[in-house]
C-alpha cells in the first residue's frame, strides 16, 4: 500500500522594522490560530508528518515572547482605547479588522457580521470590531482550552477594554508554547522538523539571476545582474543556526523557499549537511522529459542529496480547491489519487500549514480531521520526509519553482525587476565601501540585505498576486535598503523613497542619445548646441517628499563621440565645486577614478571642470569593452552626500550607431 508523506510549510515574512518591532500582525494571528494547532491534530491522530519551520518565523515568535504587548504595531493599537486613536491609527485597525474571509471568519460570529457591514464605529463599537477580530482568528485549541477566548465567545457582544486587556494578555501567554509543541513532538519522533534558508529568498535567482532565463526563456531580466552568492551561503547558515538554537539540533532536511531549485543550490545545500530537500513535480517531469506524473512517487538522488518531488494535483487540492466543496467530496477526490498508487509510492503532500485554512469552515478542523481518520481506517502509513528512501538516480536537475516550474513570480515584470535592480545597485554600493567598516556594521547590513532578499516582497510587486497590504510589504523592502545606506554615512538613493508600485513608468525620466556629441569641458554651457542630442536623466523627478536630504544634483546629461565619453552634472554646484570629490565606478575600469571637484584636469585620458555646471569627459582608450556601466559618488568632506543615477546604472554603449538619427 502507497504511504503519504506531509510536509507543512509554516512561515511569515519578516516584518521587523529599524526599531526592532513588528510592523504587521501575522506571526502573532497565525500562531494563535494555525501554528499550534496544526501539530496538535496530527498529534491526536498518530499522523506522521514533517512541519518546515522558517527562520523568520522562529525569530519573530521569539519576539512575542520577550517584547509581549510591544512586539508588533498591531498590537500597540489594540491596547489603547479607541479615544486614544489617531484617525490614521483608527482606519488602519478597521482595514485590519475587515480584511478577513466574510464567510468562514466573519459569519460565524453574529455580532461581527453585523459590525462588519458598518462604516463608521462609536468607540465602544471599536471595541467590539477589535475583540471580534481576535476571536475569529482564535484556533480551534484555543476555542476549547482556553478560559478567556471561551468567555469571550460565550458572551458573544458587548465587549468592554477590559475584556479586551483579558483577551490580549492570555493569547499573550500562550504564544511560548508554540514552538515548544513542535521541539517536544519532535524529540518524541512524532514528526520531523525541517527549515528554510534564513530569510526565505529564491536562492537560485541570488546565486545567479539569469538562472530565470534558462527556466523561461522568454522572460525580461532585470538590468545590471550580480550574483549574490556569498547571500545566499548566509541565509543557509544563519538558518542552520538559529534553528540549532531553538531546537538543539540541525535539521536533515529543506523546502527551499517556493520550492525553488536549481543544481548550483541543491549542492551548496549539501555543503552544508544537508540530506533532503523537496521542491514541485513539474521540476521532475522538465527534468526527466516526462509526459505524466508516475515518476513523482519515488525519491531521488542528485549528487549526493535525496530530492522528493510535491503532489501538485493533492497538495493544490488542500491549498486552493477543497475549502469550496463538502468535506466528504473533498476526501473522496484525494483518496481517488491515492487509492490508485503502487505499494511502492510515495505520494508526497506538500504546501503552507497555515494560509489555506481561513477559507475552510471551522479553520479546516473538520477536513483536516476526516482526512487523518481517514488514512488511520484504510491503514495507510504515513511517514516523514526524512524517512522515505532514495529508489532512483537523477542525473541532472532543471531549474525552477513550485509555481509554472519557472521564477516569474518573483522577477521578469517591471516592478519585480525594479526591485531587483535597486538591490543590486545598493549591494554595489555597499561593496565599494565595505573594507572601511568595523566587523558589527557589516554584520548588520549583511542582514538586512538577506531581510531584503526574502522572496515575499517579489511576490506581492507586479503580476501574479495583490493584497491590501502591498503599501506595508513596499515599504519594508525599501525600507531595509534605506537603512543600508544610513549604517554606511551615505544619502540614499532618492527613488528609494519611492514607492516601487507607483514607478513602472521611471524609465520615461530617461531619454536616450540620438547623436554624438563634441562640447567642450570649461564648467559652462558654452553653446545650446555642445549637449544637443545628449541623453539625460531627470534625477529631481525621482525626489520624494519623504526624502528630505538635498542632493545637489538634480539632471545627468551624458553622451559620447567617437573618441571621448561625457557626463554633465547640473544642479546646485556651489558647495561640489567648492569641496567636492566625486568617484567615479565602472565595470569597464581596474579600479575607480578619483577626481576633486575643485581642481580642472585636462589630460589626454581624463577631463573635469565646474563652473556653473560639472563637465566629466572619459577617454574612451581607458574602457574595455563595447559596453560600460557607469555610478558616481559626490562627497563633500569625506561623505558620500549623493549617488548617482537614482535609477540604476547608467549603461552606455560605446560602439552605438546614430546614422539613423542623422537629419538635414
Amino acid at each position: 500500500m502507497a504511504k503519504i508523506s506531509f510536509l507543512w510549510h509554516m512561515h511569515q515574512p519578516c516584518y521587523f522594522m529599524n526599531d526592532g518591532t513588528l510592523s504587521m500582525p501575522w506571526v502573532f494571528l497565525h500562531a494563535i490560530k494555525d501554528y499550534y494547532d496544526m501539530p496538535f491534530l496530527a498529534g491526536e491522530y498518530n499522523i506522521k508528518s514533517t512541519f518546515n519551520i522558517t527562520p523568520t518565523l522562529i525569530k519573530q515568535l521569539s519576539i512575542y515572547e520577550q517584547k509581549k504587548e510591544k512586539a508588533d504595531l498591531f498590537l500597540g493599537l489594540w491596547m489603547r482605547e479607541p479615544i486614544y486613536l489617531s484617525e490614521n491609527e483608527r482606519k488602519f485597525v478597521i482595514k485590519m479588522c475587515k480584511s478577513l474571509p466574510y464567510r468562514t471568519m466573519v459569519k460565524p460570529l453574529e455580532r461581527f457580521a453585523e459590525l462588519y457591514e458598518q462604516n463608521n464605529y462609536t468607540d465602544s463599537e471599536l471595541i467590539e470590531l477589535e475583540i471580534l477580530f481576535l476571536l475569529a482568528f482564535c484556533g480551534n485549541y484555543l476555542r476549547k482550552n482556553d478560559k478567556v477566548v471561551c468567555d469571550l465567545l460565550s458572551k458573544q457582544r458587548g465587549f468592554s477594554q477590559a475584556d479586551k486587556y483579558r483577551l490580549i494578555g492570555s493569547l499573550l501567554a500562550f504564544i511560548p508554547k508554540v514552538l515548544n509543541i513542535y521541539k517536544e513532538f519532535a524529540e518524541e519522533g512524532k514528526i520531523e522538523l525541517s527549515t528554510t534558508p534564513f530569510a526565505h529568498p529564491i536562492l537560485p535567482l541570488l546565486f545567479d539571476a539569469n538562472i530565470a532565463k534558462e527556466a523561461d526563456s522568454s522572460i525580461v531580466l532585470p538590468n545590471g545582474i550580480i550574483s549574490l552568492k556569498d547571500d545566499a551561503q548566509l541565509h543557509i547558515i544563519k538558518a542552520l543556526e538559529l534553528f540549532e538554537g531553538k531546537f538543539g539540533f540541525k535539521p536533515d532536511g529543506l523546502w527551499p523557499a517556493e520550492g525553488a531549485v536549481c543544481e548550483n543550490t541543491l549542492k551548496l545545500y549539501k555543503q552544508y549537511g544537508i540530506k533532503w530537500v523537496a521542491t514541485d513535480e513539474d521540476i521532475l517531469k522538465k527534468s526527466l522529459n516526462l509526459p505524466d506524473k508516475k515518476a513523482i512517487y519515488k525519491a531521488y538522488d542528485y549528487s549526493g542529496i535525496k530530492v522528493v518531488f510535491r503532489d501538485k494535483y493533492l497538495s493544490d487540492g488542500i491549498g486552493f480547491r477543497y475549502h469550496s466543496v463538502k468535506v466528504q467530496d473533498a476526501i473522496s477526490d484525494f483518496f481517488s489519487v491515492v487509492d490508485k498508487l503502487g505499494s511502492d509510492d510515495v505520494a508526497f503532500v506538500i504546501l503552507d500549514g497555515e494560509n489555506a485554512w481561513e477559507y475552510y469552515e471551522d479553520n479546516g478542523e473538520g477536513f483536516l480531521s476526516e482526512l487523518y481518520q481517514t488514512l488511520n481506517e484504510k491503514g495507510i502509513e504515513t511517514v516523514s520526509v526524512g524517512e522515505t528512501e532514495v529508489n532512483n538516480e537523477l542525473s541532472s536537475l532543471k531549474p525552477g519553482s513550485w509555481i509554472f516550474a519557472n521564477f516569474n513570480t518573483w522577477i521578469g515584470d517591471k516592478q519585480k525587476n525594479r526591485a531587483w535592480e535597486l538591490l543590486f545597485n545598493t549591494k554595489r554600493d555597499y561593496l565599494r565601501h565595505k573594507n572601511k567598516l568595523d566587523k558589527k556594521t557589516q554584520d548588520e547590513i549583511d542582514t538586512l540585505f538577506l531581510k531584503a532578499e526574502a522572496s515575499d516582497w517579489f511576490w506581492w510587486y507586479g503580476k501574479g498576486h495583490h493584497s491590501k497590504h502591498e503599501a506595508e510589504f513596499d515599504e519594508l523592502f525599501r525600507g531595509n535598503l534605506i537603512k543600508i545606506y544610513e549604517l554606511l554615512d551615505i544619502e540614499a538613493p532618492a527613488i528609494l523613497f519611492e514607492p516601487i508600485a507607483d514607478n513602472a513608468t521611471l524609465e520615461a525620466l530617461i531619454l536616450e542619445p540620438k547623436n554624438f556629441v563634441y562640447p567642450m569641458v570649461d564648467g559652462k554651457v558654452s553653446s545650446f548646441f555642445e549637449w544637443l542630442g545628449s541623453g539625460m536623466i531627470d534625477e529631481a523627478l525621482t525626489y520624494s517628499v519623504i526624502d528630505t536630504s538635498l542632493k545637489p544634483i538634480k539632471k545627468i546629461f551624458y553622451g559620447q563621440n567617437e573618441d571621448w565619453v561625457f557626463f554633465r552634472f547640473d544642479g546646485d554646484v556651489e558647495n561640489l565645486k567648492r569641496k567636492g570629490v566625486l568617484s567615479v565606478y565602472s565595470d569597464a575600469f581596474k579600479k575607480p577614478i578619483r577626481l576633486r571637484v575643485y581642481r580642472a584636469v585636462f589630460s589626454d585620458f581624463i577631463q573635469i571642470a565646474a563652473y556653473e555646471i560639472i563637465e566629466l569627459a572619459i577617454s574612451k582608450r581607458l574602457i574595455k569593452g563595447d559596453i560600460a556601466s557607469f555610478r558616481f559618488e559626490f562627497e563633500i568632506n569625506g561623505r558620500v552626500v549623493q549617488v548617482l543615477p537614482g535609477l540604476n546604472q547608467l549603461t552606455i554603449k560605446l560602439n552605438r550607431d546614430f546614422s539613423h538619427n542623422w537629419f538635414v
